[in-house]
């Protein structure tokens, strides 16, 4: 995603968040991510220049549920109509969880592995990072076969790739 769009969508998230008040983001994102589930089968439709932000509002109302009819939620999603940002909905989301890490003292951490982690490990790895950074952590690991062996590790926006592949391409490139 353009860099652009990842400061537009932190905007929206931040907005949101402002307008509910800090301790009701989990809810907001809950709701909208229902939102999102019923409205993505026509985000073509509420993506479409051509069709008028009225028409898009009518389909809007036939969609909304009516636990969220007038709610906040309703009414960001008009404006990302109105304002042509409906598209931005997922990368909104992703900012809106990243913000709620942040104001929670929360890292998430992906490592990547060639075999799963055992639960003593990953219990480590957790400990670890989280003298490290100073934050709770919160540990998801996947298994890559193409991985021979060691680790990849994911958090914000680093990668720590301690993989015997790129340990093997480090020394062919000092020897190159």
């Amino acid at each position: 995603m353009k860099e652009n769009q990842l400061t537009i969508s932190r905007k929206y998230a931040l907005a949101l968040i402002q307008a509910s008040g800090s301790r009701d983001i989990q809810k907001r994102k809950e709701e909208i991510f229902l939102l999102r589930e019923l409205i993505y089968p026509y985000i073509n439709i509420f993506s479409n220049p051509i069709i008028d932000t009225e028409t898009k509002f009518v389909l809007l109302d036939k969609l909304m549920p009516d636990k969220l009819k007038n709610s906040k939620v309703e009414n960001f999603i008009r404006i990302l109509i109105k304002n042509k940002r409906v598209n931005l909905i997922n990368s909104i989301l992703q900012e809106i969880e990243k913000i709620n890490d942040e104001l929670s003292n929360i890292q998430r951490i992906k490592i990547c592995s060639r075999f799963e982690l055992t639960e003593t490990q990953k219990k480590e790895m957790e400990k670890l990072f989280s003298s490290m950074l100073s934050k709770k952590i919160i540990l998801t690991q996947s298994s890559q076969e193409d991985l021979i062996g060691g680790l990849k590790i994911y958090f914000d926006d680093i990668l720590i790739d301690n993989s015997i592949s790129s340990n093997l391409e480090k020394i062919r490139r000092l020897f190159i």
